[in-house]
């Protein structure tokens, strides 16, 4: 599978933009604080837009125009922490008023949940994959990581 592009953020980041290789598109203006959360997105849902805002911008790869999917990653990981704890609560299958064992649904949520959250961290360069990817500084990688804060342990 061939590497996959570089976006013009990560090339503007890397110090490797280049108008005339890139088609004169424009530079994204880069955000240097956490934005805050929009009005849209629940408030159970804040905590996570802070910890992927903090890990973007560790990496120097967040705009403004990354901001819709950003709002995406962080509901998808609330609803992805909902969906666990209704299945922990419930188990994995359970007993229908009729006596019938069933699937809890809440594990199709939780598959969908993480493929879109792997997708969009991708996107982020916010998996290990995808940070080798990204030229940054190496005391910026891995180091301070803020997930680690809500999620525990070290970023490797």
């Amino acid at each position: 599978m061939p590497k996959p592009r570089k976006t013009i953020a990560q090339h503007v980041a890397d110090g490797t933009f280049r108008k005339d290789r890139h088609g004169g598109k424009a530079i994204p203006t880069l955000t240097d604080s956490v934005p805050n959360p929009p009005g849209t997105l629940i408030p159970a849902a804040h905590k996570y837009w802070y910890s992927e805002a903090k890990a973007a911008l560790s990496i120097r790869l967040l705009s403004e125009k990354d901001y819709a999917a950003l709002e995406i990653l962080a509901y998808t990981m609330w609803l992805r922490q909902e969906a666990a704890d209704d299945i922990k609560a419930r188990g994995i299958s359970y007993q229908t008023d009729k006596g019938i064992w069933q699937r809890n649904p809440s594990l199709t949520t939780l598959e969908k949940a993480n493929s879109q959250i792997l997708q969009l961290q991708k996107e982020f360069g916010l998996t290990p994959l995808a940070a080798q990817r990204i030229n940054a500084p190496e005391e910026e990688k891995g180091v301070g990581d803020p997930r680690n804060d809500i999620f525990g342990g070290a970023a490797k």
